[in-house]
């Protein structure tokens, strides 16, 4: 019992003395450290294999937006009348498989965008009717001979879009010369 009393004792002024101090048990003990990974020729290879693939796709990207944004500035820069050509082209595929309706709509979209912005009268926005007597209200010299081969051309536009009518082959492929004259004839003059 006297050693017992003893061990007492020496515990209780071993652990005061550390409290004296500042310290605790628990600092005084030092953690390991992490497990220290060492690469392997295939762990590089790897890594590698990431960073090359990350720069193709920065690559890519780059490459992409480039390429969106010369579109983006050609379309800027086309005139009207290119682009209704163009537009009259993409609907001439329609006169072969007999689609009269998605011939005129498209036909009737490029003639309407072409007078909107080479003549500023707005076309889109207005029935046939409409916009045929706000020509004749505000009419510029360059439209003034078309006004009736216009009107006939939306007409017929107007019925096979609404009226469901069934255009010929024939009267198709007038629709599709007469909309391109129109355009070519009343396009500006460039020097």
């Amino acid at each position: 019992m006297k050693y017992k009393i003893l061990n007492f004792a020496f515990c209780f002024l071993w652990y005061s003395a550390i409290n004296a101090f500042g310290q605790t048990q628990s600092e005084d003990i030092i953690d390991i450290r992490g497990v220290i990974y060492i690469s392997t020729f295939w762990s590089w290879i790897g890594y590698g294999i990431l960073i090359l693939l990350a720069i193709l796709i920065i690559i890519a990207l780059f490459i992409f937006i480039k390429r969106y944004r010369k579109k983006k500035i050609a379309q800027k820069t086309k005139k009207a009348f290119e682009i209704a050509l163009e537009q009259i082209e993409k609907a001439k595929e329609f006169i072969d498989k007999g689609l009269s309706e998605r011939f005129s709509v498209g036909v009737s979209e490029a003639v309407r965008f072409y007078i909107e912005k080479r003549f500023n009268i707005p076309a889109k926005s207005h029935t046939t009717q409409e916009f045929i007597r706000g020509i004749v209200k505000n009419t510029p010299e360059d439209i003034k001979d078309y006004i009736d081969d216009l009107q006939v051309f939306l007409n017929f536009c107007d019925l096979a879009k609404f009226a469901c009518f069934e255009l010929s082959l024939e009267q198709m492929q007038n629709m599709y010369k007469s909309a391109k004259n129109f355009v070519e004839k009343t396009r500006p003059i460039e020097n």
